[in-house]
C-alpha cells in the first residue's frame, strides 16, 4: 500500500493531481492543436494521452456511420513488424498476424461497429505503445491516425509525457490505494 508523501489529504491530493492534469492537457492541446474529427492522410493524427498501467480507447469513425460488422478493420502500427496490432474480419477477430506485445490486450465492440465505430480498446498500457497507429477501413479505402502519448508515473520519481522533442514534467502522484507499476 503506497502512502502520502507530504501529509495532505488523499482527496486534497487528487483535486491537486485533476487540475495539473487538466492544464497541461490544455496546454498541450494549445501547443500542439487539436483534431476534432477523423484523421486524413493530410491532417496530423489525433493524440491520444494515457499513462502506464491504464486502458485506453484510441477513437476511429466512418462518417456516414456504416455497420462494419461484416467488413474489415485494421490497426497497425507501421513502425513495428509485424505491424498488425488487431484486426476485424469479417465478424471475428484475426489475430494471427498481430504483433505479440498486443496479445490479450486489444478489442473491438460488436455493438459499436453495427454504428461505424471502428475504435480499438488498448488495455493494461505499456509505455513501449507510445506511438503512430493507423485505422484502416479497406473497404471504403478510410484511414486514421492515432498518436499515443504514454506517460508513466512511480513512486519518489515524476509523471513524464514524451511527445516528439517536449517532454513535459508532472509532480510524482500516489493515490493511497494504487500506485502505477513501474516499467
Amino acid at each position: 500500500m503506497c502512502g502520502l508523501n507530504d501529509g495532505l489529504s488523499l482527496k486534497a491530493e487528487l483535486s491537486f493531481f485533476r487540475a495539473l492534469v487538466l492544464q497541461h492537457t490544455v496546454i498541450l492541446l494549445l501547443l500542439t492543436g487539436s483534431c476534432g474529427g477523423q484523421a486524413q492522410d493530410a491532417q496530423p493524427p489525433l493524440r491520444m494521452v494515457t499513462l502506464v498501467g491504464e486502458d485506453v480507447v484510441l477513437p476511429c469513425r466512418l462518417e456516414p456511420p456504416l455497420d462494419a460488422v461484416s467488413k474489415s478493420v485494421e490497426w497497425a502500427r507501421p513502425d513495428l513488424e509485424p505491424r498488425f496490432v488487431h484486426v476485424w474480419h469479417e465478424g471475428r477477430d484475426l489475430l494471427i498476424n498481430q504483433n505479440p506485445s498486443y496479445r490479450g490486450r486489444t478489442s473491438v465492440s460488436i455493438d459499436k461497429l453495427k454504428q461505424g465505430d471502428l475504435s480499438l480498446l488498448l488495455s493494461a498500457v505499456k509505455l513501449s505503445d507510445n506511438g503512430l497507429y493507423r485505422c484502416y477501413f479497406p473497404s471504403k479505402d478510410k484511414k486514421t491516425h492515432v498518436e499515443l502519448v504514454v506517460g508513466e508515473c512511480s513512486l519518489h520519481k515524476i509523471c513524464i509525457m514524451f511527445l516528439h522533442n517536449f517532454s513535459f514534467l508532472l509532480p510524482q502522484i500516489t493515490t493511497g490505494e494504487k500506485c502505477l507499476p513501474q516499467t
